[in-house]
């Protein structure tokens, strides 16, 4: 029962919405409510990609300035350099130690050589 009283419901809307739509022809000209609607959203869509468009433009300009600033800088620092700057302490100091840091490397791997040589099968 409750099943044929749904069917007769839905029935009763699918028919109502059909004569209201029949309706709509003489109060809206269909035609033309349609393609404004593609209009509107050909346009939005025109504006969107151009808002895209401009932002990424201005993403790689804003790249353009950020690399040409590290490259100034870069190049001043090695210009610096080249005459006769010297290094900063920490560089220097990093320098000196270098040969001490090799020296211990060639200890530790003669050792491990060594002790590899020393054992017995």
């Amino acid at each position: 029962m409750r099943a044929a009283l749904m069917a007769v419901i839905w029935l009763a809307a699918g028919t109502g919405l059909i004569f209201a739509l029949a309706q709509l022809p003489s109060r809206l000209d269909t035609m033309l409510f349609f393609s404004t609607a593609l209009e509107n959203i050909t346009m939005g869509l025109m504006k969107l990609s151009l808002g895209v468009l401009q932002v990424a433009g201005a993403l790689i300009l804003l790249a353009l300035v950020t690399l040409s600033l590290i490259l100034l800088v870069g190049g001043l620092m090695r210009l610096v350099r080249a005459f006769g700057g010297e290094a900063p302490a920490a560089i220097q100091a990093r320098l000196q130690k270098l040969p001490e840091r090799r020296q211990r490397r060639q200890r530790m791997a003669g050792a491990a050589t060594s002790y590899l040589l020393n054992q017995k099968s």
